[in-house]
């Protein structure tokens, strides 16, 4: 802007509109008078008073547990007071008196606010985490995310049978799958054991809903079909004998989620189904 004035003493006062997300601000001045000439140069940080950071899985099945997290980090040079409310459908909280919480944030501090739910049979959970800074609404962090339907009614074994394990990786032992951390590896094992030679066979293998697939090569079973939380395989014919097939998985959110169980079926009458398995994913 040019043609700016200073008042009597020097001091020009200009209002500015700041961004809503951060910025680095570049101030450029240049000023003259009659007999003098200058120009100066500052930085201005633009920054928020709080970071918020949601934690929350890509997806939950009917019963699972899911801890929906948001960690809110004080930014600001000065004591803030932040409140936390959820509204959510699709999920029950365990304690409907924590929907609204609150915390008093020193400059540099954190807080991780945490609501305890259990996902419903439902279509999807949607809703919201809204947060206020000294109860002025700042932010408003939405969840959308899908309910997965639970695995048909597991079969009993006939023809076939089928196992799923957790071995160790190359380096540490098995995991305890009721100690998990977010973000852990998991490596896991399918071992089907066919009497006889099996035609048209289709394997469904359900993975937790808060995990995410790292890596599942073409194996035993053949190139898998990728979907949400699950990996599908089929075969023309599965020959008399034990295959097994090994796959990875990073795990998400914290929670309690549940893999169902393995389920194979074959065109010829044969079936079987794995155990289900329970992963516990603490708090990080």
């Amino acid at each position: 802007r040019a043609g700016l004035r200073t008042n009597a003493s020097g001091v020009l006062t200009i209002t500015l509109t700041l961004p809503d997300e951060p910025a680095l601000a570049i101030a450029q001045v240049w000023a003259a008078s009659a007999d003098r000439a200058g120009q100066a140069r500052a930085t201005l940080p633009i920054s928020q008073p709080v970071d918020l950071a949601m934690l929350a899985p890509p997806a939950a099945r009917p019963g699972d547990e899911v801890l929906l997290l948001a960690r809110a980090r004080n930014t600001d040079a000065i004591t803030h007071t932040v409140g936390a409310q959820l509204s959510i459908a699709g999920l029950e909280l365990n304690s409907p008196s924590e929907t609204s919480q609150q915390a008093t944030l020193a400059p540099g501090a954190q807080h991780l606010f945490i609501w305890r739910t259990r996902a419903i049979d439902a279509a999807g959970i949607r809703g919201a985490v809204a947060v206020r800074v000294e109860g002025a609404l700042f932010q408003t962090e939405p969840i959308e995310l899908p309910i997965l339907a639970n695995a048909v009614q597991a079969p009993a074994n006939r023809g076939l049978a089928i196992a799923r394990d957790y071995p160790a990786a190359q380096t540490g032992l098995p995991p305890d799958l009721g100690a998990l951390r977010p973000g852990q590896l998991v490596r896991a094992r399918l071992t089907i054991v066919a009497p006889a030679a099996v035609p048209a066979l289709s394997v469904t293998e359900p993975l937790p809903a808060s995990a995410t697939l790292f890596s599942a090569p073409v194996g035993a079973l053949g190139a898998p079909e990728i979907a949400p939380a699950s990996l599908a395989f089929t075969r023309a014919e599965l020959g008399p004998g034990i295959v097994q097939y090994e796959y990875t998985f990073r795990l998400g959110a914290a929670g309690r989620y549940k893999a169902p169980a393995t389920i194979a079926r074959s065109a010829a009458g044969a079936q079987a189904a794995g155990p289900a398995a329970d992963f516990v994913v603490a708090i990080p």
